[in-house]
């Protein structure tokens, strides 16, 4: 019964043209990526330095909810990462983004050995009508990856002027 109240709590929130918060339990699109403490459903909390969550979504604005004061980091669509500090509802998109498909990451880093602030993830918020969907996998998909060449190295990294993609090893020893 609770979970048809708040269906159609949502469903009249987006008639009534509301953002529709997706709750880190209920949206299974987010992918917590390292340790997590998922026993409360409302509120996930990375248990180590390097955790962080990737969720796809459509619409021009995303805002995090967040338990108290914390510093996290953000990307959206590859970009580079993006500091912000905040509590309660943090805004990652102060300019609007163009409307289509977008990818986040938001990753919670420790310094010198504990988070700045309160690492609790409670959800996101997005526009109005707006969805989430699981992004396409990190990195470059196999069918991509140019054949070898002989007498190449495998760590041949691409130049400016290429947008081949090869991958590349550290040199042990």
């Amino acid at each position: 019964m609770r979970r048809l109240g708040i269906i159609v709590t949502a469903m009249l929130m987006v008639i009534a043209g509301w953002a529709v918060p997706a709750q880190a339990a209920i949206d299974s699109n987010i992918s917590f990526v390292g340790r997590w403490n998922k026993t409360n459903a409302s509120a996930y909390v990375p248990y180590w330095a390097g955790a962080y969550l990737r969720i796809g979504f459509t619409g021009k604005t995303v805002k995090l909810k967040q338990r108290n004061t914390v510093d996290l980091w953000a990307s959206i669509d590859g970009k580079a990462f993006t500091a912000f500090k905040g509590s309660g509802t943090i805004n990652l998109t102060p300019a609007a983004l163009a409307a289509g498909n977008h990818t986040l990451i938001v990753s919670y880093r420790q310094v010198a050995g504990s988070y700045t602030g309160d690492a609790v993830f409670q959800g996101l918020i997005l526009d109005a009508g707006a969805t989430t969907f699981k992004p396409p996998a990190r990195g470059c998909p196999a069918a991509a990856r140019p054949a070898a060449t002989p007498g190449t190295s495998p760590a041949t990294r691409p130049t400016a002027s290429s947008s081949t993609w090869a991958p590349t090893t550290r040199a042990t020893g």
